[in-house]
Protein backbone atom coordinates (compact mmCIF):
# COMPACT_ATOMS: atom_id res chain seq x y z
CA UNK A 1 0.00 0.00 0.00
CA UNK A 2 2.93 2.32 0.59
CA UNK A 3 4.44 1.78 -2.86
CA UNK A 4 2.38 4.51 -4.52
CA UNK A 5 1.78 2.11 -7.40
CA UNK A 6 -1.97 2.02 -8.14
CA UNK A 7 -1.72 -1.47 -9.63
CA UNK A 8 -0.13 -2.91 -6.49
CA UNK A 9 -2.52 -0.97 -4.28
CA UNK A 10 -5.50 -2.34 -6.22
CA UNK A 11 -4.12 -5.84 -5.71
CA UNK A 12 -3.95 -5.31 -1.95
CA UNK A 13 -7.53 -4.00 -1.91
CA UNK A 14 -8.71 -7.03 -3.87
CA UNK A 15 -6.85 -9.36 -1.52
CA UNK A 16 -8.44 -7.65 1.48
CA UNK A 17 -11.83 -8.04 -0.12
CA UNK A 18 -11.39 -11.75 -0.71
CA UNK A 19 -9.59 -12.70 2.51
CA UNK A 20 -11.34 -10.32 4.94
CA UNK A 21 -7.88 -9.93 6.48
CA UNK A 22 -7.87 -7.34 9.32
CA UNK A 23 -4.18 -6.56 8.73
CA UNK A 24 -4.81 -5.68 5.09
CA UNK A 25 -7.83 -3.59 6.09
CA UNK A 26 -5.64 -1.72 8.56
CA UNK A 27 -3.16 -0.99 5.78
CA UNK A 28 -5.93 0.34 3.52
CA UNK A 29 -7.41 2.51 6.26
CA UNK A 30 -3.99 3.98 7.07
CA UNK A 31 -3.31 4.91 3.43
CA UNK A 32 -6.89 5.86 2.47
CA UNK A 33 -6.24 9.60 2.08
CA UNK A 34 -3.27 9.01 -0.26
CA UNK A 35 -5.04 6.65 -2.66
CA UNK A 36 -6.41 7.77 -6.02
CA UNK A 37 -10.14 8.62 -6.01
CA UNK A 38 -11.06 5.36 -7.76
CA UNK A 39 -9.07 3.29 -5.29
CA UNK A 40 -10.56 5.21 -2.37
CA UNK A 41 -14.02 4.15 -3.54
CA UNK A 42 -12.87 0.53 -3.83
CA UNK A 43 -11.19 0.59 -0.44
CA UNK A 44 -14.22 2.07 1.30
CA UNK A 45 -16.34 -0.68 -0.25
CA UNK A 46 -14.14 -3.22 1.54
CA UNK A 47 -13.90 -1.31 4.84
CA UNK A 48 -17.67 -1.00 4.88
CA UNK A 49 -17.97 -4.72 5.61
CA UNK A 50 -15.01 -4.95 7.98
CA UNK A 51 -17.12 -4.42 11.08
CA UNK A 52 -14.40 -2.15 12.49
CA UNK A 53 -15.84 1.21 13.59
CA UNK A 54 -12.33 2.59 14.11
CA UNK A 55 -12.13 3.13 10.34
CA UNK A 56 -15.05 5.59 10.41
CA UNK A 57 -12.82 8.45 11.55
CA UNK A 58 -10.69 8.19 8.40
CA UNK A 59 -13.69 7.77 6.09
CA UNK A 60 -15.75 10.73 7.32
CA UNK A 61 -13.45 13.44 5.81
CA UNK A 62 -14.10 12.01 2.32
CA UNK A 63 -17.70 13.21 2.61
CA UNK A 64 -16.33 16.68 1.87
CA UNK A 65 -15.01 15.49 -1.51
CA UNK A 66 -16.36 17.25 -4.59
CA UNK A 67 -16.70 13.84 -6.26
CA UNK A 68 -20.22 12.42 -5.79
CA UNK A 69 -19.00 8.83 -6.16
CA UNK A 70 -16.58 9.23 -3.25
CA UNK A 71 -19.24 11.01 -1.19
CA UNK A 72 -21.70 8.17 -1.74
CA UNK A 73 -19.10 5.49 -1.01
CA UNK A 74 -18.16 7.23 2.24
CA UNK A 75 -21.81 7.58 3.29
CA UNK A 76 -22.49 3.92 2.50
CA UNK A 77 -19.48 2.82 4.53
CA UNK A 78 -20.48 4.99 7.48
CA UNK A 79 -24.00 3.55 7.36
CA UNK A 80 -22.45 0.27 8.53
CA UNK A 81 -19.42 1.22 10.60
CA UNK A 82 -20.06 4.83 11.56
CA UNK A 83 -20.25 6.15 15.10
CA UNK A 84 -21.82 9.10 16.84
CA UNK A 85 -18.77 11.10 15.72
CA UNK A 86 -19.79 10.48 12.08
CA UNK A 87 -23.11 12.29 12.47
CA UNK A 88 -21.98 15.94 12.06
CA UNK A 89 -20.31 15.27 8.70
CA UNK A 90 -23.29 13.30 7.42
CA UNK A 91 -25.66 16.06 8.54
CA UNK A 92 -23.57 18.76 6.90
CA UNK A 93 -23.50 17.05 3.50
CA UNK A 94 -27.13 15.95 3.73
CA UNK A 95 -27.30 14.02 0.43
CA UNK A 96 -29.75 11.19 -0.13
CA UNK A 97 -27.04 8.65 0.77
CA UNK A 98 -26.14 10.60 3.92
CA UNK A 99 -29.77 10.66 5.03
CA UNK A 100 -30.05 6.93 4.41
CA UNK A 101 -26.86 6.38 6.41
CA UNK A 102 -28.24 8.38 9.33
CA UNK A 103 -31.50 6.48 9.05
CA UNK A 104 -29.90 3.04 9.42
CA UNK A 105 -26.74 3.74 11.42
CA UNK A 106 -26.77 1.51 14.48
CA UNK A 107 -24.51 3.11 17.06
CA UNK A 108 -24.93 4.52 20.55
CA UNK A 109 -26.19 8.08 20.89
CA UNK A 110 -27.35 8.61 17.27
CA UNK A 111 -31.00 9.30 18.10
CA UNK A 112 -30.12 11.76 20.85
CA UNK A 113 -27.88 13.76 18.52
CA UNK A 114 -30.48 13.82 15.75
CA UNK A 115 -33.25 14.93 18.10
CA UNK A 116 -31.11 17.84 19.32
CA UNK A 117 -30.22 18.82 15.75
CA UNK A 118 -33.88 18.79 14.73
CA UNK A 119 -34.73 21.32 17.45
CA UNK A 120 -31.85 23.73 16.80
CA UNK A 121 -32.82 27.01 15.19
CA UNK A 122 -30.84 28.54 12.37
CA UNK A 123 -29.80 25.91 9.83
CA UNK A 124 -33.04 24.69 8.30
CA UNK A 125 -31.36 22.32 5.87
CA UNK A 126 -29.46 20.57 8.65
CA UNK A 127 -32.64 20.30 10.73
CA UNK A 128 -34.48 18.83 7.74
CA UNK A 129 -31.81 16.14 7.33
CA UNK A 130 -32.14 15.24 11.02
CA UNK A 131 -35.94 15.02 10.75
CA UNK A 132 -35.68 12.79 7.66
CA UNK A 133 -33.24 10.51 9.45
CA UNK A 134 -35.42 10.24 12.56
CA UNK A 135 -38.38 9.26 10.39
CA UNK A 136 -36.31 6.61 8.63
CA UNK A 137 -35.36 5.31 12.06
CA UNK A 138 -39.06 4.73 12.70
CA UNK A 139 -39.46 7.25 15.52
CA UNK A 140 -43.26 7.28 15.66
CA UNK A 141 -43.07 8.69 19.18
CA UNK A 142 -41.85 11.95 17.60
CA UNK A 143 -44.86 12.42 15.29
CA UNK A 144 -46.41 15.06 17.62
CA UNK A 145 -43.15 16.99 17.39
CA UNK A 146 -43.09 16.53 13.60
CA UNK A 147 -46.48 18.27 13.44
CA UNK A 148 -44.94 21.18 15.35
CA UNK A 149 -42.11 21.36 12.81
CA UNK A 150 -44.62 21.08 9.93
CA UNK A 151 -46.37 24.24 11.16
CA UNK A 152 -43.16 26.29 11.12
CA UNK A 153 -42.48 29.07 8.62
CA UNK A 154 -39.20 27.50 7.51
CA UNK A 155 -40.36 25.69 4.36
CA UNK A 156 -37.36 23.35 4.31
CA UNK A 157 -38.14 22.13 7.81
CA UNK A 158 -41.89 21.98 7.14
CA UNK A 159 -41.46 19.89 3.99
CA UNK A 160 -39.21 17.44 5.78
CA UNK A 161 -41.63 17.10 8.71
CA UNK A 162 -44.62 16.58 6.42
CA UNK A 163 -42.75 13.88 4.50
CA UNK A 164 -41.72 12.27 7.80
CA UNK A 165 -45.35 12.06 8.92
CA UNK A 166 -46.27 10.49 5.59
CA UNK A 167 -43.49 7.93 5.94
CA UNK A 168 -44.26 6.67 9.45
CA UNK A 169 -47.69 8.12 10.24
CA UNK A 170 -50.81 6.06 10.84
CA UNK A 171 -54.54 6.41 10.26
CA UNK A 172 -54.82 8.12 13.65
CA UNK A 173 -52.75 11.00 12.24
CA UNK A 174 -55.03 11.68 9.24
CA UNK A 175 -57.39 14.05 11.03
CA UNK A 176 -54.52 16.29 12.09
CA UNK A 177 -52.96 16.15 8.62
CA UNK A 178 -56.23 17.23 7.01
CA UNK A 179 -56.51 20.09 9.50
CA UNK A 180 -52.94 21.11 8.62
CA UNK A 181 -53.78 20.94 4.92
CA UNK A 182 -56.75 23.25 5.48
CA UNK A 183 -54.53 25.71 7.35
CA UNK A 184 -51.98 25.64 4.53
CA UNK A 185 -54.39 25.26 1.60
CA UNK A 186 -53.13 28.41 -0.14
CA UNK A 187 -49.51 27.33 0.25
CA UNK A 188 -47.46 25.03 -2.04
CA UNK A 189 -47.05 22.88 1.09
CA UNK A 190 -50.66 21.72 0.73
CA UNK A 191 -49.63 19.48 -2.16
CA UNK A 192 -46.95 17.84 -0.02
CA UNK A 193 -49.46 17.33 2.78
CA UNK A 194 -51.78 15.70 0.25
CA UNK A 195 -49.00 13.28 -0.74
CA UNK A 196 -48.50 12.30 2.89
CA UNK A 197 -52.24 11.73 3.32
CA UNK A 198 -52.24 9.45 0.28
CA UNK A 199 -49.16 7.59 1.45
CA UNK A 200 -50.60 6.87 4.89
CA UNK A 201 -53.93 5.77 3.42
CA UNK A 202 -52.35 3.49 0.83
CA UNK A 203 -49.98 1.87 3.30
CA UNK A 204 -52.55 1.37 6.02
CA UNK A 205 -53.90 -2.06 6.89
CA UNK A 206 -57.10 -0.20 7.78
CA UNK A 207 -57.64 1.47 4.43
CA UNK A 208 -61.45 1.48 4.71
CA UNK A 209 -61.17 3.42 7.96
CA UNK A 210 -58.72 5.87 6.39
CA UNK A 211 -61.02 6.45 3.41
CA UNK A 212 -63.90 6.91 5.83
CA UNK A 213 -62.02 9.73 7.57
CA UNK A 214 -61.36 11.47 4.25
CA UNK A 215 -64.99 11.13 3.20
CA UNK A 216 -66.27 12.46 6.55
CA UNK A 217 -64.00 15.50 6.35
CA UNK A 218 -65.35 16.37 2.89
CA UNK A 219 -68.43 17.75 4.61
CA UNK A 220 -66.69 20.35 6.78
CA UNK A 221 -63.83 21.76 4.70
CA UNK A 222 -63.55 24.53 2.13
CA UNK A 223 -64.06 23.88 -1.59
CA UNK A 224 -60.32 24.06 -2.11
CA UNK A 225 -59.63 21.44 0.53
CA UNK A 226 -62.52 19.35 -0.80
CA UNK A 227 -60.78 19.31 -4.17
CA UNK A 228 -57.56 18.15 -2.50
CA UNK A 229 -59.35 15.38 -0.62
CA UNK A 230 -60.98 14.24 -3.87
CA UNK A 231 -57.51 14.06 -5.39
CA UNK A 232 -56.38 11.92 -2.48
CA UNK A 233 -59.34 9.58 -2.91
CA UNK A 234 -58.55 9.26 -6.60
CA UNK A 235 -54.96 8.30 -5.89
CA UNK A 236 -56.01 5.79 -3.23
CA UNK A 237 -58.73 4.20 -5.37
CA UNK A 238 -61.22 1.52 -4.39
CA UNK A 239 -65.00 1.28 -4.31
CA UNK A 240 -65.42 3.31 -1.10
CA UNK A 241 -63.24 6.12 -2.39
CA UNK A 242 -65.15 6.16 -5.68
CA UNK A 243 -68.54 7.02 -4.15
CA UNK A 244 -67.76 10.58 -2.95
CA UNK A 245 -65.89 11.33 -6.17
CA UNK A 246 -68.94 10.37 -8.22
CA UNK A 247 -71.15 12.45 -5.93
CA UNK A 248 -68.84 15.42 -6.47
CA UNK A 249 -69.32 15.14 -10.23
CA UNK A 250 -72.86 16.50 -9.86
CA UNK A 251 -72.04 19.17 -7.27
CA UNK A 252 -73.55 22.64 -7.76
CA UNK A 253 -70.10 24.01 -6.94
CA UNK A 254 -68.63 24.33 -10.44
CA UNK A 255 -64.99 24.21 -9.32
CA UNK A 256 -65.60 21.14 -7.16
CA UNK A 257 -67.54 19.44 -9.95
CA UNK A 258 -64.71 20.06 -12.39
CA UNK A 259 -62.15 18.62 -9.95
CA UNK A 260 -64.31 15.55 -9.26
CA UNK A 261 -64.75 14.84 -12.98
CA UNK A 262 -61.03 15.25 -13.54
CA UNK A 263 -60.33 12.77 -10.72
CA UNK A 264 -62.92 10.32 -12.06
CA UNK A 265 -61.49 10.64 -15.58
CA UNK A 266 -58.09 9.61 -14.19
CA UNK A 267 -59.43 6.64 -12.18
CA UNK A 268 -57.12 3.64 -12.35
CA UNK A 269 -59.47 0.68 -12.06
CA UNK A 270 -62.44 -0.71 -13.98
CA UNK A 271 -64.87 -0.26 -11.08
CA UNK A 272 -65.37 3.33 -12.27
CA UNK A 273 -66.53 2.41 -15.80
CA UNK A 274 -70.29 2.23 -15.09
CA UNK A 275 -70.24 5.57 -13.28
CA UNK A 276 -68.10 7.24 -15.93
CA UNK A 277 -70.39 6.09 -18.73
CA UNK A 278 -73.54 7.08 -16.86
CA UNK A 279 -72.24 10.59 -16.24
CA UNK A 280 -70.84 10.96 -19.76
CA UNK A 281 -74.22 10.08 -21.29
CA UNK A 282 -75.96 13.02 -19.58
CA UNK A 283 -76.88 15.62 -22.19
CA UNK A 284 -76.42 18.42 -19.65
CA UNK A 285 -72.72 17.60 -19.24
CA UNK A 286 -70.38 20.05 -20.96
CA UNK A 287 -68.39 18.83 -23.94
CA UNK A 288 -65.12 19.39 -22.05
CA UNK A 289 -66.22 17.24 -19.12
CA UNK A 290 -67.66 14.62 -21.48
CA UNK A 291 -64.31 14.39 -23.25
CA UNK A 292 -62.44 14.00 -19.92
CA UNK A 293 -64.65 11.09 -18.92
CA UNK A 294 -64.63 9.34 -22.30
CA UNK A 295 -60.87 9.53 -22.60
CA UNK A 296 -60.69 7.95 -19.15
CA UNK A 297 -63.07 5.24 -20.33
CA UNK A 298 -60.96 4.53 -23.43
CA UNK A 299 -57.82 4.29 -21.29
CA UNK A 300 -59.42 1.77 -18.93
CA UNK A 301 -60.79 -0.31 -21.80
CA UNK A 302 -57.45 -0.32 -23.57
CA UNK A 303 -55.80 -1.62 -20.40
CA UNK A 304 -58.14 -4.58 -19.95
CA UNK A 305 -56.69 -8.02 -20.57
CA UNK A 306 -60.14 -9.36 -21.21
CA UNK A 307 -62.28 -6.69 -22.78
CA UNK A 308 -65.63 -5.87 -21.20
CA UNK A 309 -67.39 -5.98 -24.58
CA UNK A 310 -70.78 -4.57 -23.50
CA UNK A 311 -69.04 -1.60 -21.85
CA UNK A 312 -66.85 -1.02 -24.92
CA UNK A 313 -69.87 -0.98 -27.21
CA UNK A 314 -71.74 1.27 -24.78
CA UNK A 315 -68.76 3.60 -24.70
CA UNK A 316 -68.71 3.81 -28.48
CA UNK A 317 -72.40 4.70 -28.49
CA UNK A 318 -71.94 7.26 -25.70
CA UNK A 319 -69.17 9.22 -27.43
CA UNK A 320 -70.24 12.56 -28.87
CA UNK A 321 -67.13 13.19 -30.96
CA UNK A 322 -65.21 11.19 -33.54
CA UNK A 323 -61.92 11.83 -31.73
CA UNK A 324 -62.99 9.80 -28.69
CA UNK A 325 -64.61 7.10 -30.84
CA UNK A 326 -61.28 6.64 -32.59
CA UNK A 327 -59.72 5.86 -29.22
CA UNK A 328 -62.36 3.24 -28.36
CA UNK A 329 -62.71 1.48 -31.72
CA UNK A 330 -59.27 -0.23 -31.55
CA UNK A 331 -60.18 -1.84 -28.20
CA UNK A 332 -62.88 -3.82 -30.02
CA UNK A 333 -60.16 -5.81 -31.76
CA UNK A 334 -60.08 -7.88 -28.55
CA UNK A 335 -63.85 -8.51 -28.67
CA UNK A 336 -65.16 -11.97 -29.58
CA UNK A 337 -68.91 -11.47 -29.82
CA UNK A 338 -70.85 -10.58 -32.99
CA UNK A 339 -72.16 -7.37 -31.40
CA UNK A 340 -68.70 -5.80 -31.57
CA UNK A 341 -68.35 -6.64 -35.24
CA UNK A 342 -71.76 -5.15 -35.94
CA UNK A 343 -70.74 -1.95 -34.11
CA UNK A 344 -67.54 -1.74 -36.13
CA UNK A 345 -69.33 -2.27 -39.41
CA UNK A 346 -71.70 0.56 -38.53
CA UNK A 347 -68.69 2.85 -38.17
CA UNK A 348 -67.67 2.18 -41.79
CA UNK A 349 -70.45 4.51 -42.93
CA UNK A 350 -68.82 7.46 -41.15
CA UNK A 351 -65.96 8.96 -43.21
CA UNK A 352 -64.16 10.06 -40.03
CA UNK A 353 -64.25 6.58 -38.53
CA UNK A 354 -64.08 4.31 -41.57
CA UNK A 355 -60.30 3.93 -41.69
CA UNK A 356 -59.79 3.00 -38.02
CA UNK A 357 -62.88 0.79 -38.05
CA UNK A 358 -61.69 -1.14 -41.11
CA UNK A 359 -58.19 -1.55 -39.59
CA UNK A 360 -59.79 -2.97 -36.44
CA UNK A 361 -61.97 -5.38 -38.42
CA UNK A 362 -58.91 -6.57 -40.36
CA UNK A 363 -57.04 -7.12 -37.12
CA UNK A 364 -59.91 -9.18 -35.71
CA UNK A 365 -59.84 -11.48 -38.72
CA UNK A 366 -56.15 -12.30 -38.35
Amino acid sequence: MGSGNPVLQAAVIEAASQRKDPKLCNLMAARLKKLTPALQVQAMGVLEFSGNRAYAKGIAPLLSSTDAERQNAAAQALARIGTAESVPALLSLGTKECRRALGVLNANGIDTILEKEATKSGNGTRRAVAIDALAMRGRRDLIPQFFVYAAENDETVSLSAIAAIGLIGEVSNLEQLITLMMARESSPLSHEILKSIVRITRNSTRQDQAVGILVTRLEDVSSRSQASILQALGQVGGAEALKPVVAGCTSIDEALQKQAIKVLGEWRSDEALPEMLALASAESLSVANHVLLMRGVSRLLAGQRRLDEPKAIQALETCRRADEKKLIIPTLAKARGPEAETALEACLDDPELAEVAQATLDKKKK
